[in-house]
């Protein structure tokens, strides 16, 4: 925190520098500056984007820049008071040291693979290298560029002479990364060449959420171990020795803005059991194919403690179901009882359609259930268990 608020001491002095040089020096020193200042800001941006591309980010990139970054941040100190720049210097030489001895100590060594109190037991496997037997995401429910701390505890299933890194990141809908943390085990202190037979210890990583990512949504903790040079993951299995191919130890809710009803959905307001109100749907007209998408748009009244399942029931005009998709919230990635009180959930299913079926007006049926009872919610007023929604026509031209 320190050295982080000394840096932003920095800046304004930086900037008087650039814009207002005043007695700092001649017009090819300001110059310098710029250059200086351009190379900083480009090793930044080249580290951020190429940081997106991998599945690891490598601070030790920006050491190019540390030269001309260290000039900028002496001279911005000097701009706003001479005795500054020697008072900031002296107190990190005197701070570093005992930083860096702790950054550098061994992870402990904890005996017989001990679940540590917090943590959940787990066992998973990564090829003869390290098991994970327990873990531990706080919070689970966070914001963008919040930090979610993952504790990850490992056992060494056998020496090696391979120095394996460790990922961590949030894995969201179609895939997007919401943030990657990857670092060698015990932060670079305990590389795993260091590990003998049966070490057991636990990290603790901090994971920061990307300022860009998609919220109210649900990511999942992806762990594993991966080779930097090559890139290759250690493939994980089961306590079963089943092949895992997506490590995910939990789910992490990445809050957002509040949506709003949009104008082209169509209105409803129907709630359920005090849990829930379908505020609105849409509904594709033309569908292409034999899928009809819908869109529901719910609304969160109260916690669930339960994961309720959407019923989509496409009606003809006797009432009679022609057709039904029932799935989870956003096809199980974002189950109801992450549902804030207020919260607005845009949900999209796809109903199969029969080949068929001609051109007409229909009706759709739509409702919660918990899957392990079947029970549904009632309406709001002892008025059924499903909201009827329309009628609507489909396969005929639009006006």
């Amino acid at each position: 925190m320190g050295l982080r608020l000394a840096v932003l001491a920095a800046l304004p002095g930086v900037a008087l520098i650039l814009l207002k040089p005043g007695r700092m020096g001649h017009s090819y020193q300001r110059l310098g500056l710029w250059a200086m200042t351009l190379c900083v800001v480009g090793a930044g941006v080249g580290l951020a984007i190429w940081t997106r591309t991998i599945a690891a980010s490598l601070g030790r990139l920006l050491f190019p820049a540390s030269v001309p970054l260290s000039v900028l941040l002496i001279f911005g100190w000097f701009r706003l008071g001479r005795r500054l720049p020697a008072l900031i210097v002296g107190c990190l030489a005197v701070t570093a040291p005992i930083y860096l001895a702790r950054g550098c100590q061994p992870s402990t060594l904890l005996p017989d693979a001990q679940v540590p109190a917090g943590t959940q037991p787990i066992h998973l496997d990564f090829g003869d290298v390290a098991r994970l037997y327990a873990f531990r995401v706080a919070p689970q429910r966070t914001a963008q560029g919040n930090e979610v701390n993952v504790t990850l505890c490992w056992q060494a299933l056998s020496a090696t002479q391979s120095d394996y890194s460790v990922f961590v990141q949030l894995v969201g809908e179609a895939n997007s990364v919401a943030g990657r943390r990857g670092t060698y085990p015990g932060l670079g202190s305990f590389a795993t060449s260091l590990w003998r037979l049966d070490d057991s210890f636990c990290d603790l990583y901090r994971l920061s959420v990307n300022i860009d990512a998609q919220g109210p949504a649900m990511y999942a903790v992806e762990v594993g171990l991966f080779d930097l040079q090559t890139g290759d993951r250690v493939p994980a299995t089961d306590a079963a020795g089943n092949s895992v191919g997506f490590v995910g130890v939990a789910d992490v809710k990445v809050a957002g803005p509040v949506v709003a009803l949009p104008s082209s959905a169509k209105s409803v307001g129907a709630t359920l059991a005090g849990k829930a109100t379908l505020l609105g749907y849409e509904v594709d007209p033309a569908p292409s194919g034999n899928e009809l998408p819908v869109t529901l748009y719910w609304r969160g009244e109260a916690p669930m403690a339960a994961d309720y399942t959407v019923f989509v029931h496409l009606l003809d005009a006797a009432g009679n179901v022609l057709a039904q998709g029932n799935a989870p919230p956003r096809a199980g990635r974002y189950s109801t009882h992450w549902w804030d009180p207020g919260e607005v959930v845009a949900d999209r299913h796809v109903i199969p359609l029969p080949a068929d079926l001609p051109p007409g007006d229909f009706r759709a049926r739509i409702g919660l259930y918990n899957p392990n009872t079947g029970e549904r919610l009632p309406l709001a007023g002892d008025s059924g268990d499903a909201v009827e929604l329309g009628p609507f026509s489909l396969g005929r031209p639009q006006d």
